[in-house]
């Protein structure tokens, strides 16, 4: 499984000087996808399944633009492609791209994922169990996602006892997309020509 996590750095400022912020994302964007297409060449003729996320970095347009571009490399999942409560933006881009739409990480208690499930915002739940209440709240959120017809991955990002918590969570799910956890090395890029692919898991961060 290939993990990468496009976010684009740029600090706008708000006066006239920030006219430009929107020529310099879509370059960022081109930039980004020209990365992927050297990602999915390295990874051609292997297991190796590829997932991004974008940390909600991008309004609805931009992110339909990105995602338009990477459909064709049959992703596993296009994580947090605009900010967490616009819910209508997540269905919109559920129905727009062929890749399945994931989030959830930032939804506390089993109401906000009513919410987010119950808008059609998302093919893939990823509740935390540091943020969503726990494992009492996951299960019951777990629930939810499958009577909703949504596969549920707990996200996790933090401590050790957070991690083997998450494990813990991930061998009770019936209906699981994929096991999201590092075998071996985590790998960063910093350019379009600096990919390593040396575990079996290999977290790719692209920024400028």
């Amino acid at each position: 499984m290939l993990y990468a996590c496009l976010v684009p750095r740029a600090k706008a400022q708000l006066d006239s000087s920030s006219i430009d912020l929107h020529d310099e994302l879509l370059a960022r964007i081109l930039t980004y996808i020209a990365v992927m297409h050297q990602i999915a060449s390295a990874v051609q003729g292997t297991d190796a399944r590829i997932m991004v996320d974008t940390n909600h970095a991008y309004g609805r347009a931009d992110a339909l633009r990105l995602g338009q571009a990477l459909d064709q490399y049959d992703l596993a999942w296009y994580e947090e492609p605009v900010v967490p409560e616009d819910f209508a933006s997540y269905a919109s881009l559920r129905e727009l791209l062929a890749m399945p739409i994931a989030g959830g990480e930032n939804e506390h208690t089993l109401f906000g994922f009513r919410s987010l499930l119950g808008a059609g915002a998302v093919d893939i739940a990823q509740p935390d169990l540091g943020a969503c209440g726990g494992i009492g709240a996951a299960r019951h959120i777990i629930a939810l996602g499958h009577a909703h017809g949504v596969m549920v991955n707990p996200h996790v990002w933090g401590s050790a006892v957070a991690q083997a918590a998450s494990l813990q969570m991930l061998a009770a799910i019936s209906q699981l997309p994929t096991i999201r956890c590092l075998h071996k090395a985590q790998c960063s890029s910093t350019t379009a020509h600096h990919i390593h692919l040396d575990a079996n898991w290999c977290a790719i961060r692209l920024r400028s």
